[in-house]
């Protein structure tokens, strides 16, 4: 077996508190009575934005439903369109909770147009070869303290010795700075920093889930072709992403009983997902013929 290259921290931190929330609506209870678990809890307090593809606060005072743009879908509650605020007209919340005025009534959506070459200019996952990388992450201070939390927990080790590149998988933390060296196959290292920097995430990973679920982290397009020209990589990210929400069942009712939920961020291509582990299974064996990654750029060499 390979050997791996730990960190030697070790700190004993306690989740982020979930205090200082207003209390917020609730989901339908579950059909037995177990109590929510602090994910089940902390994910009633904030929304998906589509748009900037990132897990928001619900903002103080203001209640989900759709008379305030907000609706419950693929087991959380999402931020869908432009509402009309009393006393300000139309408009948003941003990610941080502030309004911005809009002169447009409309709804936002990004709307992406397939076609046949998406496909033949891709390759699948199943053939793609991962390429050994190495990054490096300046963390903010929640950051910091999930990283902290991960490796003391041992989970960050277990992701290292699950890899299956060729070549070492190190993660290097330096304290001081707040500064993380991830390297391991490109599909490691999307995977250990969207688990970094990814609050829903990390708050979905070191909760016990209930009804048999379980979290899986799984990568839909190449991190390198997402780095290098973002706009193809993402129009093939959010295909296979239609494509397992449409798997999963995602709009079902018991999707939503059952604690379930799946989603993308699209700074490393990849998706968190909370189903059972046969769903994952099936999520994995649709991945693997999906569009991936670009073809190798072709060269030919002539004696002429």
């Amino acid at each position: 077996m390979r050997s791996v290259v730990f960190v030697p921290l070790v700190l004993a931190l306690a989740l982020p508190a979930l205090a200082g929330e207003e209390p917020q609506p609730q989901p339908p209870p579950p059909t037995t009575a177990e109590k929510p678990t602090p994910w089940e809890q902390w994910i009633t307090t904030h929304a998906y934005d589509p748009i900037r593809r990132r897990w928001v606060p619900i903002p103080d005072g203001v209640e989900p439903g759709p008379k305030t743009g907000y609706i419950w879908n693929l087991g959380r509650w999402e931020l869908v369109k432009i509402v009309h605020r009393p006393h300000y007209g139309w408009g948003y919340f941003d990610h941080r909770g502030r309004w911005h005025g809009q002169d447009e009534r409309r709804a936002i959506y990004r709307t992406i147009l397939w076609k046949r070459r998406h496909y033949l200019d891709t390759i699948p996952k199943k053939t793609f070869e991962q390429p050994h990388r190495a990054t490096a992450l300046k963390l903010d201070r929640p950051e910091a303290r999930r990283l902290e939390d991960l490796l003391q927990r041992n989970l960050i080790q277990e992701l290292l010795i699950d890899d299956t590149g060729e070549q070492q998988a190190v993660v290097s933390y330096r304290r001081r700075t707040h500064t993380v060296s991830l390297s391991g196959s490109a599909e490691l290292v999307a995977k250990l920093a969207t688990l970094i920097t990814d609050e829903s995430t990390y708050k979905a990973y070191t909760t016990a889930q209930s009804h048999g679920n379980i979290v899986e982290i799984v990568t839909i397009v190449d991190l390198g072709w997402l780095e290098r020209h973002p706009e193809p990589a993402l129009n093939i990210a959010d295909l296979n992403f239609d494509g397992l929400i449409r798997l999963v069942g995602a709009h079902k009712a018991d999707h939503r009983r059952l604690r379930k939920a799946l989603w993308l961020n699209d700074l490393f291509g990849t998706v968190t997902i909370v189903d059972q582990p046969d769903t994952i299974r099936k999520v994995r064996d649709y991945l693997a013929i999906m569009p991936y990654a670009p073809k190798p750029d072709r060269m030919t060499i002539s004696d002429r």
